[in-house]
């Protein structure tokens, strides 16, 4: 028997032939716990919603998905913990050399041949199952998201409960942003599981680049990301978001005749930190549920191609020049009645939001809450 602690290695067999999956229970049945699909279009919707198998043996012919495709949806899947699951092909006697060659550098595992030998299924299981077990193991241990060189999300939970107990113990702010790439279906079905991941790597690229030094970004998996800004008052979260969005603005990827763009949603909780606040997932839920909600916290890109791009600040990596305008013109527009435009409006909110703040804090004005939806406000424009 297993339990919660020392959970049974878990193995999915797909095979069209009922004989042979009860073959695998009977052999496999005492040490593992066995999830049977009769064909692979059936393993593939499995895979799709639990991930968390040791080891595949797949037969290669079955209806809807045959062993070649389903070995090469798994190999082309930007979900590491489907395309890294170890397969084993099961071959029969009339599959020749060439057959077996075509698996293995399809990116097979292993094969095995029938009729198998009890005491042959059980090594390999064994073997293949322990190898996964420890791999996933050393990952967890490496904090570091191989696709798009961030933190895991393992890492991110660890550090932010750290910075939670230094900004419940230090009385000061922790932000946590949420980015999730809307678009990743239509980039996978139109462009390939390879541009997708491409689109994925270049998102986190971006985050790493524009987030201050003392900022913590990861990667959640399939196109999710989170930022977590310890100590930033509404303002520094409104100017690294505005740097973040002015990038994924303008990714653009040619692919043949077609042009690849990122769709992307935001969510962004701060606030200060009581005792209220027992628990860093309480401050990543309030950012998911800001995620959730409509738009307009969804953003389509406005690109420029990455190759052909005219030298402007952001092709060199610089901030493009702030917009200089005087409060005291404003005021004089307003004096005759005259409605400024909105791009200089909030150019000059940006210029007061530091005089805001220092103001807030030395005559405690108790503003927290409104200049938080100011900046927040702001960042949209």
């Amino acid at each position: 028997m297993s339990d919660s602690t020392n959970p049974r290695p878990r193995i999915l067999v797909v095979d069209d032939s009922r004989l042979i999956r009860a073959s695998f229970v009977k052999f496999l049945g005492e040490e593992f716990d066995i999830e049977q699909c009769e064909d692979g279009g059936q393993a593939w919707e499995l895979l799709q919603k639990d991930q968390a198998f040791n080891l595949l043996f797949s037969d290669l012919a079955m209806p809807k998905l045959d062993g070649y495709q389903l070995l090469e949806k798994i190999r082309g899947s930007d979900n590491p913990d489907i395309a890294e699951l170890p397969v084993i092909i099961v071959t029969g006697k009339e599959d020749g050399d060439d057959a077996k060659e075509r698996f293995l550098s399809l990116g097979a595992t292993d094969l095995v041949s029938k009729p198998f030998h009890s005491a042959e299924l059980v090594s390999r299981a064994r073997s293949y199952s322990a190898l996964r077990k420890k791999v996933v193991q050393l990952e967890k241990q490496v904090p570091v998201d191989k696709l798009t060189g961030l933190s895991t999300r393992e890492h991110f939970m660890e550090q932010g409960e750290k910075h939670l107990a230094l900004a419940r113990r230090n009385l000061y702010k922790l932000a946590v942003a949420r980015l999730a790439i809307t678009n990743l279906a239509h980039l996978k079905n139109e462009f390939g599981a390879q541009i997708a991941a491409k689109m994925i790597a270049l998102a986190g690229k971006a985050i790493n680049e524009n987030k201050r030094t003392e900022d913590l970004a990861a990667h959640f998996g399939l196109g999710q990301f989170a930022l977590l800004l310890p100590g930033a008052d509404p303002q520094a979260t409104a100017q690294v978001w505005a740097r973040l969005r002015n990038r994924i603005n303008n990714f653009q990827l040619k692919v043949g005749d077609k042009v690849a763009t990122i769709s992307f949603a935001t969510g962004i909780a701060t606030q200060h930190v009581d005792d209220t606040v027992t628990q860093f997932s309480q401050v990543l839920h309030q950012a998911e549920e800001a995620l959730r909600r409509p738009a307009p916290a969804v953003e389509k890109t406005t690109p420029t191609t990455e190759k052909a791009a005219p030298a402007t600040p952001e092709n060199k990596d610089e901030e493009a020049a702030p917009i200089q305008v005087s409060v005291d013109a404003l005021l004089t527009q307003l004096k005759r009645r005259e409605a400024p435009a909105t791009t200089q409006l909030a150019a000059a909110m940006r210029s007061l939001l530091p005089l805001l703040s220092l103001a807030n804090r030395q005559f405690k004005l108790d503003m927290d809450d409104a200049l938080e939806k100011i900046t927040e406000g702001l960042a949209k424009k």
